[in-house]
């Protein structure tokens, strides 16, 4: 399977490569970064590609080159830079979902797998969170995402492109990404071991609900190879566990 990952240098992009690459598909990466958030000898073993989502020519020529079949669209300006430069927010993720949507459509390609998130529900969430609770976002991390995931239903709907979502929440990880709201979660782990404390900027029972990057991976690969008459919708939620910030500060302690 020819496969390419927009934003495959980041902190998803670059584990989700190393099981794609070991079961056998040829990989190529689209981002502006080309050091990998976690170097791998599968990282080097994929062909990457130097590209901004909002050049739709430079994306519609990688696909055509690589003649691919599944993009795994990653690539996002995450919640606390986009509230920072909302105007880069906007392009990135508005213009970049256009324009990989787009050149799926005109390109040949099968498949689109979107990374959501569980902030297009907004803040406060009940636990279970039922699937279809009305989306009414906080931020405009969450609310890009909602329009994303609308805007590939429409694709699915109009042209029959296989669209796939999956909404994540906080990823942890012993290297997480630096641009989430949730990015706490992993930060206490790591920086109470460099630094020896963390201060948090939350309630202490404030909560938040996280999933083990690992168990991530093995969701966005189980959505993407699931037979298509077993799907009942365009996205899917992952659920794991919610946390408090007290509880994490005990677990570090």
């Amino acid at each position: 399977m020819n496969t390419l990952i927009t934003g495959g240098s980041g902190n998803l992009g670059s584990r989700l490569l190393v099981p794609l690459v070991r079961r056998g598909d040829a990989v190529m990466i689209f981002d502006l970064q080309n050091t990998p958030m976690i170097p791998s000898s599968e990282h080097d073993a994929c062909r990457f590609v130097r590209g901004d989502l909002c050049d739709r020519e430079s994306l519609e020529r990688t696909v055509r080159e690589g003649e691919i079949k599944t993009i795994f669209h990653l690539g996002a300006i995450l919640s606390a830079q986009a509230e920072k430069d909302p105007d880069l927010a906007w392009r990135v993720n508005m213009d970049g979902i256009r324009n990989v949507l787009e050149v799926a459509r005109t390109g040949g390609v099968e498949k689109v797998i979107f990374s959501s998130t569980l902030a297009t529900y907004g803040g406060g969430l009940p636990a279970p969170l039922d699937i279809d609770s009305p989306m009414w976002p906080a931020s405009l991390y969450g609310a890009t995402k909602v329009a994303a995931e609308v805007l590939g239903n429409y694709y699915h709907l109009r042209f029959g492109l296989d669209f796939r979502a999956i909404r994540f929440p906080s990823l942890i990880a012993a290297r997480g990404a630096p641009g989430g709201a949730g990015r706490f979660t992993s930060e206490i782990f790591t920086e109470s071991v460099k630094n020896g404390r963390y201060e948090f900027y939350l309630e202490p029972e404030s909560s938040i609900p996280i999933v083990y990057i690992d168990d991530a991976i093995d969701a966005i690969l189980t959505l993407h190879d699931a037979d298509s008459s077993k799907l009942t919708r365009r996205a899917y939620n992952i659920h794991a566990r919610g946390v408090s910030a007290r509880q994490l500060a005990l677990v570090v302690r």
